[in-house]
């Protein structure tokens, strides 16, 4: 049984659906990233597991127990919020041992608690301050030390890192990650950075529109997007989604006219459930997946180069091909020159193909 169950969670304001229909478990020990864009339903998913916004439909489980009827205190969460929400007159110590005053704990117990607390976030220094003495990533793990000193079923965080600047986002994203690690409890943490819930999650659920599209391992969001939507929010930069009208195959690979040019890919067609020629489906060709080759071939895409965008070791060149945008990262020190022609040739096995609903088309 997992530590928590979604089944036909919705809500409802007045005519708008936040969230729709939506099933979700998440184990002991699993860290599950809710990630989509702004208004996709993921902080009010959240907020319904922690008692702050009412279902309007299905159940919410945690330890095995329905709680929708149950206010926030009742349910064996811990949140961490956006905002940090930390008690501003307080010391760190005091912020720290706040919710073990509520369970009524020991003196002793809270002590010994808050000294475990604060050694295993780095927080011995500053136990004396109070918050408005403490940097950003100070507050942030004050913050997460004051959830993790109880003993919850389960963890939420909501978008924990994105008030911090990028050095000390990627700093605590290893910390979080590690922490989380070794507490052994369901987690969910919604946020908006697609690298965050890669790096952190042990899952990943993608929301649009208060629809899960798709709940998978980081590894398979990636590599198996299920649809057009997943495809194009999950990579950096972004996947290059082409509209491509299937050919007669030659020699029975798989013949396309993308970007207004005949493409020959070394893909069998026996197997695959593909829309008969002339019908039109979706080429997804990550930056990365392609190779520059010195001639053409049936199996290459040529553009012209419009702009070139050094990213250090890699560069990321923007070309322009049957009227349309190409993106394409190469290694630094190309040679590339802009308005110069540049051949392609997409890596067959990093191709994705969508049919005309925008579903992904299985191997």
């Amino acid at each position: 049984m997992a530590d928590i169950e979604l089944r036909g969670l919705t809500k409802r304001f007045g005519k708008m659906v936040a969230v729709n229909d939506v099933d979700l478990d998440v184990e002991a020990g699993e860290v599950m990233c809710l990630l989509g864009p702004s208004g996709c339903g993921k902080t009010t998913t959240l907020r319904m597991i922690a008692g702050l916004e009412w279902a309007s439909a299905g159940d919410i489980m945690i330890g095995g127990r329905r709680v929708n009827d149950l206010p926030p205190k009742k349910r064996d969460i811990a949140m961490v919020f956006q905002f940090y929400a930390l008690y501003p007159s307080l010391t760190v110590a005091e912020n720290l041992a706040f919710p073990l005053h509520a369970e009524k704990a020991s003196p002793e117990d809270i002590k010994r608690r808050v000294a475990h607390i604060a050694k295993l976030l780095e927080l011995d220094h500053a136990l004396d301050r109070v918050p408005g003495r403490l940097a950003e990533g100070e507050k942030q793990r004050v913050a997460v030390g004051r959830a993790i000193i109880r003993d919850p079923t389960c963890f939420l965080f909501d978008e924990p890192l994105s008030r911090l600047d990028i050095a000390l986002r990627q700093e605590m994203r290893s910390q979080i990650k590690t922490l989380l690690t070794g507490l052994k409890r369901a987690t969910v943490i919604v946020t908006h950075d697609q690298i965050e819930a890669l790096t952190i999650g042990n899952r990943i659920a993608v929301m649009r529109d208060g629809f899960i599209e798709q709940v998978a391992t980081p590894h398979d969001i990636f590599a198996s997007p299920a649809n057009v939507f997943v495809a194009g929010f999950i990579g950096t930069p972004q996947m290059n989604l082409l509209a491509a009208a299937r050919l007669p195959d030659t020699k029975g690979r798989l013949t396309l006219n993308v970007l207004e040019q005949p493409l020959v890919l070394d893909i069998a067609t026996a197997n695959r459930t593909l829309p008969p020629p002339g019908q039109v489906i979706t080429l997804g060709i990550r930056p990365r997946a392609f190779e520059p080759m010195s001639e053409a071939g049936a199996d290459t895409l040529g553009g012209t180069i419009d702009v070139i965008e050094p990213l250090g070791a890699e560069t990321l060149v923007h070309l322009t091909a049957g009227g349309e945008d190409l993106r394409v990262v190469l290694a630094r020190g190309s040679g590339l020159r802009p308005r110069s022609a540049l051949r392609l040739r997409p890596i067959v096995s990093q191709v994705h193909l969508f049919d005309g609903e925008g579903r992904r088309i299985e191997p």
